[in-house]
């Protein structure tokens, strides 16, 4: 229990690096397929910058093994500057080129600034995307996330989603939802909530410290000053340790004063 929870914890604080990024204006024409990369999931986007080619076409193939599905989901969106899909847009296709049918969920184009945040599927192993570019360049990116599951028994390796998916267990706590119901990691809701209790007391309680510090130093300076009197030890000048000596009454004789100078007596 106490490793499951630091698995977790570290796999909750690093999920940015869980999955590795593809840029499909990097790949087009090609086929990236999961099995053959070690890939279980990919972040995909568009470009890796705003820039792109206008009047271009570009299309990527993504597979899996046989008994395997695709399932996606949109991050963000923003392609075009218009809502009819008639400068640019993406199309998702559920198989392994353009002529498959679309996605179920992803009819047509996309395009525009917002899409569903629902999570889609392929109803095999492969799914093919393919963006258009108009004759101007418009500022035009999507970041989504694709990752590969099956239904059925759930291997060694594997891990169990409440939906009845199985993924493979590298991608747990990792994020990015691989489950798509979010039950890839069920510890991470109460370590995340730990942190963030245990985090708001040690606020509370470094703040109340420092006030508390900042109250005693302001009493203690405005407070009596003390001067310490240090001991002169020079032989010939007092007793160590006594400080100067001080004169003693009677110790020296009346100070004689010159004549018709003498101090007059008051009666």
């Amino acid at each position: 229990m106490k490793y499951s929870i630091y698995f977790t914890l570290f796999a909750v604080l690093g999920y940015a690096f869980a999955i590795r990024t593809y840029y499909l204006n990097q790949r087009c024409g090609t086929t990236l397929n999961f099995p053959y990369y070690s890939l279980d999931a990919i972040r995909l986007k568009l470009t890796s910058t705003i820039n792109y080619s206008p009047n271009k076409d570009c299309y990527m193939t993504v597979n899996t093994t046989s008994l395997k599905q695709f399932m996606l989901y949109f991050k963000s969106i923003a392609i075009g500057s218009t809502t009819s899909c008639t400068r640019d847009w993406l199309e998702v296709f559920d198989g392994p080129n353009v002529r498959s049918r679309y996605v179920d969920g992803l009819l047509n184009r996309q395009c525009g600034f917002s899409i569903s945040s629902q999570v889609f599927k392929t109803s095999g192993n492969a799914l093919t995307l393919s963006f258009h570019s108009g004759s101007s360049i418009q500022y035009s990116v999507f970041d989504m996330v694709i990752t590969s599951y099956h239904t059925g028994y759930c291997y060694s390796d594997e891990h169990a989603c409440d939906n009845g998916r199985c993924i493979s267990d590298k991608l747990m706590c990792n994020g990015y939802n691989p489950c798509g119901d979010y039950s890839d990691c069920p510890l991470a809701g109460g370590v995340i909530a730990g942190i963030v209790v245990g985090c708001f007391f040690f606020c509370v309680f470094a703040t109340v410290f420092i006030i508390i510090c900042r109250r005693r130093r302001h009493r203690y300076h405005r407070g009596p000053t003390h001067v310490q009197v240090v001991a002169n030890t020079t032989p010939g000048y007092g007793t160590p340790g006594q400080g100067y000596n001080q004169p003693v009454p009677q110790q020296y004789g009346a100070v004689p004063y010159p004549q018709g100078q003498q101090p007059s007596t008051y009666q």
